[in-house]
């Protein structure tokens, strides 16, 4: 069985799901980084914008992708493997850069902040073998397929 005899709906599904994987998971690494100094003007803004330009945001460059000439079920899958493998970069290391940040600002307030070694080397890794999986699941199926 190869990864795109997944019929096109299907793909549809999936990309559907990555999608609201990636919205929950980035509304919960929103929710732990905010502080409780933010104004409630500020954490409401961040809401509306998250509620609304995030998902018009995804809706609008799986719509550009489409427009390629390449096939759906090919767009689908690297449009869920972006959507699903951010989330996999941040969310772990996430309490470990807050935690620095706002150590960072109480000791140095407006300095530039800068990531450590350890959460760089992750999200280095899981993004690039993300990229190097995708890229090697695209080149492993025949040129043209449609389903």
């Amino acid at each position: 069985m190869t990864l795109f005899s997944i019929p096109e709906s299907g793909w549809w599904a999936i990309a559907l799901g990555a999608s609201l994987l990636f919205i929950i998971s980035m509304r919960a690494a929103i929710l732990k980084s905010q502080t409780r100094e933010m104004s409630e003007q500020q954490k409401r803004r961040g809401r509306w914008l998250f509620y609304v330009v995030l998902p018009l945001g995804l809706a609008v460059t799986l719509a550009t992708n489409l427009l390629r000439p390449e096939t759906t079920p090919a767009l689908l899958f690297m449009y869920s493997v972006a959507l699903v493998s951010l989330p996999l970069a941040t969310l772990p290391v996430l309490p470990r850069i807050t935690r620095r940040y706002n150590a960072q600002q109480q000791e140095r307030p407006g300095t530039p902040f800068t990531v450590d070694a350890l959460s760089a080397v992750w999200a280095i890794v899981v993004l690039g073998g993300a990229a190097v999986g995708a890229t090697l699941a695209l080149m492993t199926t025949p040129y043209g397929w449609r389903h």
